[in-house]
């Protein structure tokens, strides 16, 4: 989740972390998706899928998740999140087969990166 950064606007990435915490207006869902001490804020619109805006909207914390979305450069930095300078637009939320802790994710080559520790490297452990 370290690596996410404003160069990568506008591509697709999977993200695995933990609830940390949802926040919700009537139309935005704003989850906090956490990786040991690095946080990223992740965006759901109840107009792209309300259905998915309800089941994210009830995860509780801890819950360990895979997030499909675009990440993206607010204009202004986020500063409840420790990657304020990106921001992810969500596509797909499933519960993860695999912990957070677990570096032995095995990519597939049509899948997005998966960016779970300090190298967005597939199919590689990360120390």
């Amino acid at each position: 989740m370290t690596d996410l950064a404003p160069s990568q606007a506008g591509q697709t990435v999977l993200v695995r972390g933990r609830v940390h915490g949802v926040r919700e207006t009537s139309k935005v869902l704003f989850l906090t998706l956490r990786q040991s001490i690095a946080t990223v804020q992740c965006v759901v619109l109840k107009a792209a899928n309300a259905d998915m805006f309800k089941w994210v909207g009830s995860l509780p914390k801890e819950t360990v998740v895979d997030i499909t979305g675009v990440l993206s450069a607010p204009e202004k930095p986020i500063v409840s999140v420790t990657q304020g300078d990106v921001e992810l637009a969500v596509e797909k939320v499933r519960p993860s087969v695999l912990p957070v802790e677990d570096h032995h994710h095995h990519h597939h080559p049509c899948s997005p990166p998966l960016l779970l520790c300090a190298a967005p490297v597939p199919a590689r452990r990360c120390s």
